[in-house]
């Protein structure tokens, strides 16, 4: 059954729509304005409801590529599947890089897309243990580092700062991952801060996302 929500002023209307239909739009942005309007019960409901309520709310027809990432996000808050299980590390980490899932099509996770995704997931969902990613995913990432030119084997030890190894294992290409995964958080800091927001607020989340961008440059003077 459709539910209710109040109605949208165009002064917020346009730029959430705008920002949902957007190809580039992160992961956490959208879950963030679908929380906004509709509630943080969507978190508990079935895909196509969700699909739905979102169409229905911000009268569009929701791209795929945003509805993925809308997933991939509440998949990472919602459960432990990103940090326990390898099949979905990989699918989410593709999801939130960019890539539209498609069951039919095995698509390795690269580097620099295991990089960004495990940024964005433990902003999304701050691990509560110091070592949240299960061994086959970690031996995942060593195999990946290790084909794409890594010099070193991975060990990982006990960092709780998982994509540092990701990083400094990789010599030939840690700056250009860095650089990248930089700019992304940079990118998604102006997301956040151009929401026109109802209900609730993206300050601590952007304040996070601003240590970890200005943790990223200090390692790099």
């Amino acid at each position: 059954m459709s539910r209710m929500y109040p109605s949208l002023s165009p002064s917020r209307l346009i730029p959430l729509r705008k920002k949902l239909l957007d190809e580039n739009a992160y992961a956490t942005t959208i879950l963030v304005i679908v929380m906004d309007v509709i509630g943080p019960e969507i978190l508990q409901w079935h895909p196509s409801t969700i699909k739905a309520e979102v169409e229905e709310s911000f009268s569009i027809k929701f791209p795929k590529y945003s509805f993925d990432r809308l997933m991939a996000a509440i998949t990472v808050v919602t459960t432990d599947s990103f940090f326990k299980d390898l099949p979905a590390f990989v699918k989410l980490a593709n999801i939130l890089s960019g890539s539209e899932f498609d069951p039919a099509v095995v698509d390795l996770a690269d580097t620099g897309e295991c990089a960004w995704a495990v940024t964005e997931a433990l902003l999304l969902t701050p691990p509560e243990v110091e070592q949240p990613f299960d061994e086959q995913i970690r031996a995942y990432v060593g195999a990946i580092l290790e084909e794409e030119g890594d010099e070193k084997d991975f060990a990982y030890s006990d960092d709780p700062e998982f994509f540092s190894a990701i990083y400094k294992n990789q010599k030939s290409s840690a700056d250009e991952i860095d650089n990248v995964v930089s700019a992304m958080l940079g990118e998604l800091i102006q997301e956040l801060q151009g929401i026109p927001l109802e209900n609730g607020q993206t300050e601590d989340l952007v304040n996070n996302l601003k240590k970890e961008l200005n943790s990223r440059k200090d390692e790099n003077l």
